[in-house]
């Protein structure tokens, strides 16, 4: 499990020093709306350019994902910032997708499933209560089976770290936070 924390303290000084008293009470309220649209945006980007990169359907992937910190068998976590902790928390359970889910057609030579992948000597049993899985033997032995997976490891927690820290991050905040102060200022001064 991967942890990815985002905090904003330095860049908030920055943005904030020629703003008046009356003007400066937002700004926790503004910092952490800003830090809250920057967790929730680099989680759908990296849902959609995981779906993207590994060629699998983006519903499947975004149903590791989970936005109010909900366990009940999600992949990511998402814990939103508050004014007391202004620090948003993406936890990242990495666990493959089980071919199944994205299997298509049996052939002679194994299962075929979406993405152009193929398992060779893979089958998909066509009656019983496990119809619809996909197996595949480990030896000779009859009943060694396991379920094939995907990995997406490795995808995930490169696109999330590359979303949540760096100079791509810090500029996705800045921008976030300059467009919603405006907006609370010009609310403030109308």
């Amino acid at each position: 499990m991967t942890t990815f924390a985002l905090t904003v303290s330095g860049d908030v000084n920055k943005l904030t020093r020629h703003l008046s008293k009356t003007e400066r009470r937002y700004i926790p309220t503004v910092s952490v709306q800003s830090v809250n649209e920057l967790a929730k945006n680099a989680r759908i980007d990296a849902q959609k350019k995981v779906a993207n990169d590994m060629r699998l359907p983006l519903k499947i992937i975004r149903k590791r994902f989970d936005i109010n910190g909900n366990v009940k068998g999600d992949r990511v976590q998402y814990y939103k910032a508050t004014r007391s902790k202004p620090q948003a928390l993406l936890r990242v359970h990495h666990r493959a997708i089980p071919v199944f889910q994205i299997a298509g057609v049996q052939t002679k030579r194994g299962v075929k499933a979406k993405g152009g992948r193929l398992y060779v000597s893979a089958f998909k049993p066509k009656s019983g209560r496990r119809a619809g899985f996909v197996f595949k033997r480990q030896g000779k032995a009859r009943t060694p089976l396991f379920v094939p997976k995907v990995s997406i490891r490795a995808q995930i927690k490169q696109e999330f770290q590359k979303r949540t820290t760096g100079p791509l991050a810090r500029n996705n905040f800045r921008r976030i936070f300059n467009r919603r102060l405006e907006k609370k200022l010009n609310t403030l001064r109308a």
